[in-house]
């Protein structure tokens, strides 16, 4: 337990914006749990709610959002000006022509309709690639805080990725890409900006689970009578770690590969 305890433990870190001050700018894409923005060409419907309350809770904390699309995101202005958002507003230009029409046709219509929201249109979008970044708690918490305080004290401008967790993105960036988000998927604060942060906030769970291990070793042990002091610390240790990958394989997409 102290070993879970440890590793769970909270850490602070540097806070350089005050809780009472708002972040510039967030990218915004409203997919949860296994949606994906391909599901919008078999005709899912974000829901209207969904994007309300999405931008709601964003603008208690940031200024504006950045989208990195139109098609399917057509009420994200009429949202964002009800709760004082600014938008930059993204259209995704790919290899299918049909598609980037749509994108383009459905760009238009709002940066003209909402001129006070619409700060800007982003035609395009790069490949965002987070190589090196490790899918860790403090080491995103440590990314996004530095960041923060260098661009205040250079004045950059800038835009946050990302506001949620989007786990679709796993397929193509990784763990990182697919668990970035500043919320989980859920809306969950994940303290990346204010508050302390904890490697594993799930510690008792996870020292639950390590003691049932334990215990079937444990009973292993007796049926087969290997209960030697070398064998009771394999199994404590193992325990532990079993736990822990466990965990990770909880987050990080794995194929038969990986598990081979």
């Amino acid at each position: 337990m102290l070993f879970f305890t440890f590793i769970g433990r909270e850490i602070s870190l540097l806070e350089p914006y005050k809780e009472s001050q708002k972040i510039q700018s967030v990218s915004y894409a409203p997919f949860k749990e296994s949606e994906t923005p391909m599901d919008l060409a078999d005709g899912f419907t974000i829901p209207s709610e969904r994007i309300d309350k999405d931008l709601e809770m964003l603008s208690k904390r940031f200024e504006g959002i950045r989208t990195y699309s139109t098609v399917g995101l057509e009420e994200v202005p009429k949202y964002a000006r009800k709760h004082d958002l600014k938008v930059m507003l993204g259209a995704w230009i790919g290899g299918d022509e049909k598609q980037n029409s749509a994108e383009i046709k459905t760009l238009i219509s709002p940066a003209k309709e909402y001129p006070d929201v619409i700060s800007r249109v982003v035609v395009g979008n790069e490949v965002l690639l987070r190589g090196g970044s490790l899918p860790s708690p403090i080491a995103q918490t440590t990314f996004i805080r530095g960041f923060l305080d260098l661009a205040q004290k250079e004045g950059y401008s800038y835009n946050l990725i990302e506001a949620y967790d989007q786990p679709w993105k796993i397929a193509n960036e990784g763990a990182v890409g697919g668990y970035w988000g500043l919320y989980d998927a859920n809306g969950a604060d994940k303290s990346a900006i204010f508050g302390a942060v904890s490697e594993y906030k799930n510690h008792e769970w996870l020292f639950l689970l390590s003691l049932l291990f334990l215990s079937f070793s444990f009973v292993m042990q007796i049926k087969y009578k290997s209960n030697s002091h070398k064998a009771i610390l394999f199994s404590v240790i193992a325990s532990a770690l079993f736990a822990l990958q466990f965990n990770q394989y909880q987050i990080v997409q794995k194929d038969l590969i990986d598990y081979a």
